[in-house]
């Protein structure tokens, strides 16, 4: 039910910037996963929203860990690239839940911003701190449009907590260790 929810509440979020702005038909979204530029270990998960002909680049990339009083928290950028020779206009909401689907964060809906052909916009996040060991899902679901075209898209960033400190996974290592797949039948 939670799911049904959180689907609808991605659809209309996309709907509302198509209607504010122009409406177009929606495209289906490309999702890939990169290494972290200069490091092995830390992915960064990416999104093209709409497909091959993408206006809009997002990718999440995890920055910094600092400790604080409550606990580990992990400094991560969201930055929305223009690939087109158009200007666009976009926005973002981020959440964090865990690998069963619970919401550890309510969505925080980002500015509508106006990207220029080729920029790129960044904004920097945080997670809680004090997150309970186990396996979570930085979400961010993204809406743009451009003179031509209107999509919806979501880029995963996949998270473990061990002894309080947070670590980064690639998809394939999350789905794996976590309880994500419980109850798949394959």
């Amino acid at each position: 039910m939670k799911t049904a929810i959180l689907g609808a509440a991605a659809f209309a979020f996309g709907l509302a910037l198509a209607a504010a702005t122009r409406a177009a038909p929606e495209r289906p979204a490309v999702v890939t996963a990169d290494k972290l530029p200069g490091s092995g270990e830390a992915p960064a998960g990416s999104l093209c929203t709409g497909g091959a002909e993408s206006p809009m680049e997002v990718t999440i990339t995890p920055e910094r860990t600092t400790s604080s009083r409550g606990g580990e928290i992990l400094e991560y950028s969201v930055r929305l690239r223009n690939t087109t020779s158009e200007p666009i206009r976009g926005r973002v909401a981020t959440e964090l839940v865990t690998d069963t689907g619970h919401e550890v964060t309510s969505p925080e809906l980002g500015d509508i911003v106006d990207i220029t052909p080729g920029a790129e916009h960044a904004r920097v996040h945080a997670t809680p701190a004090g997150l309970a060991d186990g396996f979570y899902i930085l979400r961010v679901t993204s809406a743009v449009v451009s003179p031509w075209d209107a999509s919806t898209g979501v880029a995963h960033l996949y998270l473990e907590v061990q002894v309080g400190h947070i670590v980064p996974l690639d998809m394939e290592e999350f789905h794996a260790r976590s309880r994500a797949n419980e109850g798949v039948v394959r």
